[in-house]
């Protein structure tokens, strides 16, 4: 699965605890593999994708209210 180019206003993280993830920013990627966390940089614009088999995680992100 593929996730078009964005950006966050708070903070995001994640845990993948099956399979793989790749994060793609402007400068360069990250592949978070299974038991690994990613922490998103607020406001960097990235996408990202699923490994071949996929990717279970649990993501966190902060919202403001207003």
């Amino acid at each position: 699965m593929n996730y078009p180019e964005h950006s966050h206003k708070g903070k995001v993280s994640f845990f993948v605890a099956k399979g793989s993830f790749t994060m793609k920013y402007p400068e360069h990627k990250v592949v978070v593999e299974s038991g690994m966390w990613h922490d998103v940089p607020v406001g960097v614009p990235h996408s990202g994708s699923t490994g071949p088999e996929g990717a279970v995680s649990i993501v966190g992100e902060e919202f403001d209210e207003n």
